[in-house]
């Protein structure tokens, strides 16, 4: 439902996402940098990391990290 209502949004502004993100960046870097508000500036640094260029690259790595992580505390402990 969020997600229709966020295109439907979109759709009566006129403007896409990036359109929206280019025009409000400069206010929310300049509210996140001044400290007061540490949850928002939390939750835009979360919504950041997904959208990453490197995101799979570091999705793979700690996935992989995991797995392996899980093997290791299964084997066998050696004297």
């Amino acid at each position: 439902m969020g997600e229709l209502a966020q295109q439907e949004a979109v759709r009566r502004s006129g403007i896409g996402i990036q359109e929206w993100t280019d025009a409000h960046a400069p206010y929310l870097d300049k509210v996140v940098k001044s400290g007061r508000h540490p949850l928002l500036a939390r939750v835009i640094r979360d919504a950041e990391l997904p959208h990453a260029a490197d995101s799979a690259e570091r999705g793979f790595e700690l996935g992989l990290e995991r797995l392996l992580d899980g093997w290791e505390a299964n084997l066998p402990v050696r004297p």
